[in-house]
């Protein structure tokens, strides 16, 4: 197992918190898919997911995307997919 690319040094404490088994078990394989330990995957997590995804916020964002990829599809047709591809990815992250 590597070791966590975003370990800083600084005091660890425990933080026993109680998960659905599914939520353990996406952890443990996102972990070992990236080679690192169940809790530093969590600990990404926790520091990269801030803003909490709700359907409200990726409705808002889709509307903005959309207005992009119409300004964006004539002249820069890639940057206009990879704008919609993101939004769709963040779709999925959601369900």
């Amino acid at each position: 197992m590597k070791e966590n690319p975003n370990k800083q040094k600084y005091t660890r404490v425990p933080l026993p918190i109680r998960v659905p088994q599914e939520l353990k078990d996406e952890l443990a394989e996102a972990a070992k898919a990236k080679g690192i330990s169940r809790t530093a995957e969590a600990e990404q997590r926790l520091k990269n997911k801030p803003v909490m995804l709700t359907p409200e916020l990726l409705v808002n964002l889709q509307d903005k995307a959309n207005v992009r990829y119409q300004e964006l599809m004539n002249d820069q047709p890639d940057e206009a997919d990879r704008i919609l591809k993101e939004v769709y990815q963040l779709w999925k992250s959601l369900s």
